[in-house]
């Protein structure tokens, strides 16, 4: 079996600001930054996490949509 440990997932917006940040596997994001729903767009996420011992990072983006 493999044990997968999270060390951060976050959210950027399209100029690289971050508008979320968790080191708890189970964080979630609303769709809110500083109070404020994100505006639609493209977004860029970003995680890194332990498998086996080995620290690994992975990256995407996602489309919000209102």
């Amino acid at each position: 079996p493999y044990a997968i440990e999270l060390i951060s997932f976050e959210i950027f917006e399209r100029w690289g600001g971050r508008v979320f940040f968790t080191d708890n596997a189970f964080g979630r994001w609303d769709g809110y930054h500083k109070g404020e729903p994100v505006n639609p767009g493209v977004m860029l996420w970003r995680v890194r996490y332990k498998c086996q011992g080995i620290e690994r990072s992975a990256a995407g983006s996602v489309t919000i949509l209102r």
